[in-house]
């Protein structure tokens, strides 16, 4: 009796021998090659398109929960680069204040003290923005707005206290100034 195997690819062949017989006999016969072997004609190189979704499926998934996560990443580096930016235009403030006996927002001296930094008396973003003279401690604030869009901010007092903050550019006072961190942003 002749009846196609769909398992073959449906090409019609005889149904191999041993499919009537026992369990064990047919065991046996698949680890000769019987049952097994009637079906080896199909070409077993390259994936299947079904495969190919599948790995491209579970890349999709990985992607998505990576991309977020990366995302944060980016934006959290901004934001210490400009972090350690304000530090850094703290301490040209701290010789310009030794040197000069007062604080300065002149970005020609300020460029000429420290050239790698950027300031800006508009606060672009990446660059650090001026804004001197507190009246009560005598202090200097110093804002800038990271690359992921978040403002940072430092005042230095003249008595050497820092305060470190998250403020856009305004004003700078001592009430402005009240609710700032002494340890970190």
């Amino acid at each position: 009796m002749t009846r196609g195997l769909l398992g073959c690819g449906g090409r019609g062949r005889r149904a191999p021998a041993g499919l009537g017989k026992g369990i064990k006999e047919a065991a046996r016969e698949t680890e000769s090659g019987g049952v097994r072997g009637a079906c080896r004609e199909r070409s077993e190189d390259g994936f299947t398109l079904i495969e190919l979704g599948v790995a491209l499926l579970i890349v999709g998934i990985l992607v998505a929960l990576a991309f977020p996560t990366y995302r944060g990443f980016v934006a959290m580096t901004r934001d210490k680069e400009m972090q350690a930016d304000l530090v850094a235009a703290f301490h040209v403030q701290g010789l310009v204040l030794l040197e000069q006996g007062a604080f300065t927002g002149d970005e020609a001296v300020l460029r000429a003290a420290e050239p790698s930094l950027q300031y800006s008396a508009a606060g672009a973003p990446g660059a650090v923005t001026v804004v001197t003279r507190d009246p009560a401690t005598a202090g200097v604030c110093l804002f800038g707005q990271s690359l992921s869009g978040r403002w940072f901010a430092v005042h230095y007092s003249a008595f050497g206290v820092l305060h470190y903050g998250e403020a856009a550019p305004e004003a700078c006072t001592a009430g402005l100034v009240a609710g700032w961190s002494r340890e970190s942003w």
